[in-house]
């Protein structure tokens, strides 16, 4: 403590303090209020591998998500237009909705 007393007292002795560089205050306010922002923004951004991870998690999800179309479409008969409108039996009985598909295709394929 002695020392650090010395060391004090011989500074406030000296008539010329030194002085920091011109604009040292200026880059040393912007460096804290910098590292603040930084620190407030790494809550919400936890780093580049999670961000990969969700990248590849969702590659897979695609990848899942289309094969189940893919069986599913294929399962379904995968009929052409002539097909559909050949089973079309007008004198049954049936809902004015399963027309829908047969009237869709019917204007689809359509002449222009």
């Amino acid at each position: 403590m002695d020392e650090i007393s010395l060391v004090v007292r011989e500074l406030r002795q000296v008539d010329a303090a030194p002085e920091p560089p011109l604009g040292f205050y200026n880059r040393v306010a912007n460096r804290i209020v910098e590292d603040q922002r930084k620190e407030a923004w790494g809550l919400f951004s936890p780093g580049a591998a999670f961000f990969r991870r969700i990248a590849f998690a969702s590659l897979l999800l695609l990848a899942g998500l289309g094969s189940f179309l893919v069986t599913r479409e294929s399962a379904a008969g995968g009929q052409d237009a002539a097909a559909i409108i050949a089973q079309h039996d007008v004198s049954a009985d049936h809902a004015a909705s399963a027309d829908r598909d047969r009237l869709l295709v019917t204007l689809a394929t359509y002449p222009q």
